[in-house]
């Protein structure tokens, strides 16, 4: 109720009002009274953008309490919008839309030692990347190429009987449907490296969720004998769904075993025979949902279990 109260009073009559309000949260912050600092921190949060000019000219102060607290907000006000996702809109009347978060750059163990061919090493990322909230759903895949291959029909139901080379077609036109909504990124296929890590989204056990298989079926879609809606399930902890389960997903990487020793933005092998999938699909069992567990598949191969999430950096 006070947040709203105070996004309330950033809508005066005049506009210079606000400006006179937003110095005053900021001169408050150096107030005598911990409340009146609270509160005017709490003014300057809900304020958001608009609060941000007068945070950074605050953060210069020679009083040592203001500079702190406005690098504070600063930073909190810029998390949150950095965290709020990108949408695409991929038809006219903008029903059919497509949702990215950001996933931040970081360090991670990529690997799993019962699995042949990945062997865990640790893997730094430099760079965020924005992935799909979803799997690519039929809907989304046939505003941009006009068509749906897929075998199991249903606008809400991932696309699949796509190759790798398919996808390719499809960001491709994707990129140049939606250039002005993507602000200078370019939409792709992750890497498996940046699929794995936006999977396991900061854990280190056999899911994204930990190790009790139990909890499985709350996340995915496995043993079943056809796809699902996507999204219905829980999202992992940075907000995507169906990481486990329903179809595989193409990656960029030529697939092949992992080279030993720490890496820096890997992007696999230069060349080879199979093009990378991840996730699994609505037709296996647990162990083979695990967030290092990798499939892989000629680039022209086009199955019901293949689909693909997009990436854009």
């Amino acid at each position: 109720m006070r947040a709203l109260m105070v996004l309330a009073m950033l809508a005066p009559q005049e506009a210079g009002q606000d400006e006179k309000r937003l110095q005053e949260w900021i001169e408050q912050l150096g107030a005598d009274a911990i409340e009146d600092r609270e509160k005017a921190e709490e003014a300057l949060k809900a304020a958001g953008e608009k609060a941000i000019p007068f945070l950074k000219k605050a953060a210069e102060s020679t009083d040592a309490e203001v500079k702190v607290r406005a690098e504070g907000i600063l930073i909190a006000i810029t998390w949150t919008i950095g965290r709020q996702p990108i949408t695409i809109y991929l038809d006219a009347d903008k029903k059919v839309k497509m949702e990215f978060v950001r996933i931040p750059a970081g360090t991670f163990t990529m690997g799993d030692k019962e699995f042949e061919g990945a062997t865990p090493r640790e893997v730094t990322l430099t760079k965020d990347t924005w992935m799909q909230t979803t799997e690519t759903t039929q809907a989304q895949w046939e505003a941009v190429m006009g068509k749906n291959p897929s075998h199991f029909k249903g606008v809400d139901l991932p696309v699949e009987t796509v190759s790798w080379e398919d996808c390719q077609e499809f960001l491709k036109k994707l990129n140049e449907k939606a250039k002005d909504q993507l602000k200078g990124k370019a939409a792709k296929l992750p890497s498996e490296a940046e699929w794995e890590y936006a999977c396991r989204a900061g854990e280190k056990g056999k899911w994204c969720f930990g190790d009790d298989e139990k909890k499985l079926g709350d996340y995915a879609w496995y043993w079943e004998t056809a796809t699902h809606a996507v999204g219905q399930k829980k999202p992992n902890a940075w907000g995507l769904y169906d990481m486990h389960g329903n179809v595989w997903e193409w990656c960029e990487d030529w697939c092949g075993e992992y080279p030993s020793g720490a890496v820096t933005d890997p992007t696999g092998p230069a060349k080879g025979v199979d093009r990378c999938l991840r996730g699994r699909s609505w037709g296996v069992g647990d162990v083979f949902t695990r967030s290092a567990d990798r499939g892989r598949y000629l680039p022209t191969g086009r199955d019901n279990i293949g689909g693909l999430r997009v990436a854009s950096r």
